[in-house]
């Protein structure tokens, strides 16, 4: 044997005879998570995932809604009909938003979340949802967060709406009007109610 490995042997020997361990401290600073620590972490990554497709997928297919019935208003005259026909051409991108939707609850549902205790998923020492409650109980109707299928429900009615409205605010400034002209119940939803806050307040 080589000395300088004799000598390494001999070091590891002496620390394992004195109880010292062997694993460096920035080795046990990269250790695993607990096996509850890592369900939390994979749920969370999970919800923040199916929370940011569902808002990319309303500000797509709701912005070509709205995109397509502007012209309309830019019209002399009645833009009824014009919106009208907007509002058929719209049809297939709402189609595409309610299968989003199912699709985000069942990412949810079905998958890494079902695993964690559903109080964990509220409670603030886990990932601290009940911080929403406010939100929830601010829509119509009224959302309770019992469940987890409760929680899925009410992020994506508060997502949908949330980003709806500055779609329909703020990008598009005259959005409102354009789904409105639609006749889409949407306009109701995104436009003449107030964005629930996390205290259960509302803000405009």
């Amino acid at each position: 044997m080589f000395p300088f490995r004799q000598i390494r042997l001999l070091c590891v020997l002496a620390l394992v005879g004195a109880g010292m361990p062997l694993v460096s401290p920035a080795a046990d600073a990269r250790a695993p998570l607990s096996n509850e620590a890592s369900r939390l972490a994979a749920c969370q990554d999970v919800v923040r995932s199916a929370t940011l497709r569902l808002g990319d997928q309303v500000r797509r297919r709701l912005g070509r809604c709205i995109e397509g019935a502007v012209p309309c208003l830019f019209q002399g005259g009645n833009p009824t009909q014009c919106c009208l026909i907007a509002s058929i051409d719209c049809e297939g991108d709402l189609r595409k938003i309610e299968t989003e939707l199912g699709r985000f609850r069942r990412k949810i549902e079905r998958r890494t979340c079902e695993n964690v205790p559903f109080e964990d998923v509220l409670s603030a020492s886990g990932l601290g949802y009940e911080a929403i409650a406010g939100v929830c109980g601010s829509l119509q109707p009224p959302i309770t967060l019992a469940t987890l299928p409760d929680l899925t429900d009410c992020l994506a009615e508060a997502v949908q709406r949330e980003r709806g409205r500055v779609l329909a605010t703020l990008e598009i400034a005259r959005g409102c009007a354009a789904l409105e002209c639609m006749q889409l119940d949407l306009a109701e939803e995104i436009c003449t109610q107030e964005t629930p806050t996390a205290d259960g307040g509302a803000g405009r």
